[in-house]
């Protein structure tokens, strides 16, 4: 009667650990799986963030670009001063090669 019961006892315990290991192996395997997604969703997210920066870079490069290019074209064109407005603030830009000829015209005025 007595070795009954420590032989359920030791049956029960050894089936306890093998439980106990079992459960701990899927926790384990688990764990990992989502250690794993939980990165691969991290460089999927990290990867759209530097791709939507380069794209912005790229677009603020483009209309720093264009805006040079506009200024360029209306100082060419004539020499007439022309506003250039960012927000509320103005300035008049014109170009210098045009400030340059109209002082030499206005020296040889002056000596004649």
């Amino acid at each position: 009667m007595i070795s009954n019961k420590i032989n359920k006892k030791d049956n029960f315990n050894q089936n306890l650990k093998k439980i106990l290991i079992v459960l701990w192996i899927i926790f384990s395997v688990f764990f990992i799986l989502w250690d794993l997604w939980s990165d691969f969703k991290n460089y999927q997210i990290s990867s759209i963030i530097i791709s939507c920066d380069k794209k912005i870079e790229e677009g603020k490069k483009s209309g720093f670009a264009a805006a040079v290019n506009q200024i360029m074209e209306k100082t060419n064109n004539n020499c007439s001063p022309f506003p250039v407005f960012s927000g509320e603030k103005t300035i008049e830009l014109i170009n210098y090669a045009c400030l340059q000829s109209s002082v030499q015209s206005e020296e040889k005025e002056n000596k004649n």
